[in-house]
Formats: structure tokens, C-alpha cells, sequence
């Protein structure tokens, strides 16, 4: 078993880490097994092997700015998750996410109407291409910057920016080709 103990001069930052990142982990990992529980042990993995890099990979990691450690987690929960997902049978990331209403005095009829508009953006997301759906999931529901999404994806900055563009212009359009007929009915 590997040694787990952080010098301490990492601790604090470990587990500002931990506080920061390991619920994204979840429900990044979540989308790609399903089971909440898998999910969070990808996300404890993903943590522990953080804990298990030598002190100058920690220095590394920790000292640069926040896409090298944002990076660095969600490549590893990535791989976790293909791995358990390759054992599973199963080899492509479920798509599968549980809108969260906005906090707040909604009404009861508001907070289904946000909750089918979500519904209805997820569907719409699901049938675009598989690059661009992944950086649009990993942009709005992971938070992660173009530079964190370009290294967990191996693609350039400049492309996942256009295959954010393209994937919510085609959105917005598809939206709008649904909410016509609506509106004329």
C-alpha cells in the first residue's frame, strides 16, 4: 500500500483542496457511472492520489494557478471513472444530470417550469456531438475554465472555445425551432 502521509507543509492546502474539489468530483464522476456511491469513491481516489504525488508534483500542483490543480483532478477522476466504466461494459459518460433549482422564494409551479426548461436544455445538450456536449457539461455544470477543460479534454483552448460556441449556438437554435410551434399553437 502506498505511503499516504502529506509533509506537512502540504496539509492546509490539501485540504483546501478537498473542501473546494470534492464535491464537483462527485458529480463529474457521476455523470460517467451512474451509482453515487462509485462516484464518490472516484472522487476519494482521485483525492488520495493527490495525497500519494511526491512533495515537488504537490508543489507543482498546488503553487500554480487554479487550472493546473483543476486539471490535474478531473484528468484523474476521468480516467477512474473509463476504468470502472470499461469493467462495467459501459464506455461513454451517461449524460445523466439532476438540474438544481436556483435557491430561493420559488413557487411551486416556477420551480417546475425552471425544472422542465432545465430538462428540456439537458435533452437538447445530449444530441449535440459528443466533444461539444462534454465541454458544454464541463464548462456549466463542473465550472471548469477553457484552459482546465482543454487539459482534461486534450484539446486546445481555442477549440474548446469554438465547440462551446458552436454547441450553444446549435442549442439556442434547437431551443428555438421547440418553442415556435408552442408559440403558434
Amino acid at each position: 500500500m502506498a505511503d499516504t502521509t502529506v509533509h506537512p507543509r502540504h496539509r492546509d492546502a490539501i485540504r483546501a483542496v478537498v473542501q473546494r474539489y470534492e464535491r464537483p468530483l462527485v458529480s463529474f464522476a457521476r455523470r460517467w457511472v451512474l451509482n453515487i456511491a462509485t462516484a464518490q469513491d472516484i472522487a476519494q481516489d482521485t483525492l488520495l492520489r493527490l495525497c500519494q504525488q511526491p512533495p515537488e508534483k504537490l508543489d507543482e500542483l498546488l503553487e500554480a494557478d487554479r487550472s493546473a490543480i483543476e486539471g490535474w483532478l478531473f484528468v484523474v477522476a476521468r480516467n477512474l471513472a473509463i476504468d470502472v466504466q470499461r469493467k462495467s461494459g459501459r464506455t461513454s459518460p451517461a449524460g445523466v444530470i439532476s438540474p438544481a433549482l436556483p435557491a430561493g422564494t420559488l413557487t411551486p409551479a416556477a420551480a417546475a417550469e425552471k425544472a422542465e426548461l432545465a430538462d428540456q436544455i439537458i435533452q437538447l445538450i445530449a444530441t449535440l456531438p459528443e466533444k461539444q456536449a462534454e465541454v458544454i457539461r464541463l464548462r456549466f455544470e463542473q465550472g471548469l475554465s477553457y484552459k482546465s477543460i482543454a487539459s482534461l479534454t486534450g484539446l486546445t483552448v481555442s477549440y474548446v472555445g469554438f465547440l462551446l460556441h458552436e454547441g450553444l449556438k446549435s442549442v439556442r437554435a434547437k431551443a428555438g425551432a421547440q418553442a415556435q410551434p408552442r408559440a403558434s399553437a
